[in-house]
């Protein structure tokens, strides 16, 4: 039972982050749906197995890899662009979960919040209609970018032109800060998550400073 609840809740976790993520970057959900839904499900399982073996210090990582891989495959992006799309949302999702944990935590909502419990599915339920909520605003009000071509896999990029090396330095240090926030969760019996939620905070506002700018030159050259 415990199995298929974590499965559910997860994949379901999954689901909302892959649309958060097509929305934010102006991709359109309705023909990818099926292929993210198993692509959720599968994630879930790798999530499952993490946990099962206490590896959940490297679970980000290999979550973050995976993602960025399948989105790849289905959306046909350079892997550069996936990175932007994945480890961007990823940072989102990051955020509102440690927000939620920390409020909870403090005002003793829940003593403790562990995977294979209510209280964690029912942090993921919340989590998860937050992403989705966000999104739905997002698409009603037209935002979002949309520099990144749903063909450019197959076009050749210069990365480390000017614009991109920033982009990318910041790229590596968000999977950094993303997979030291984990390690802390996972290790502290007290995790500083107001100090945690500003670090990846400021990390978003950097990431997303600079898709305003690839956006602005993407209109410019049109």
């Amino acid at each position: 039972m415990n199995f298929a609840m974590f499965i559910f809740f997860s994949t379901l976790e999954v689901i909302t982050f892959f649309c958060f993520v097509l929305v934010l970057f102006r991709f359109p959900v309705k023909p990818y749906i099926w292929q993210f839904t198993i692509v959720s499900f599968m994630l879930s399982l790798v999530s499952n197995s993490l946990q099962q073996e206490e590896l959940q210090q490297i679970s980000s990582i290999v979550q973050i890899v995976l993602c960025i891989c399948f989105v790849v495959f289905f959306l046909k992006v350079h892997y550069f662009n996936a990175m932007m799309m994945i480890i961007t949302g990823y940072i989102v999702v990051f955020i509102i979960q440690s927000i939620l944990l920390g409020v909870f935590l403090h005002y003793e909502v829940f003593t403790s919040i562990k995977a294979y419990t209510v209280d964690g599915y029912i942090v993921q339920t919340i989590s998860s209609s937050l992403v989705f909520l966000f999104s739905l605003l997002i698409y009603v009000f037209k935002g979002g970018f949309s520099f990144i071509d749903s063909t450019s896999r197959f076009k050749r990029q210069k990365l480390f032109v000017r614009e991109n090396r920033v982009y990318f330095i910041f790229l590596v240090l968000a999977i950094l800060i993303v997979a030291g926030s984990n390690f802390i969760y996972q290790r502290a019996s007290h995790p500083p998550f107001l100090m945690i939620s500003v670090i990846l905070t400021l990390a978003l506002v950097a990431l997303l400073s600079l898709s305003i700018k690839k956006d602005e030159l993407l209109s410019k050259s049109i």
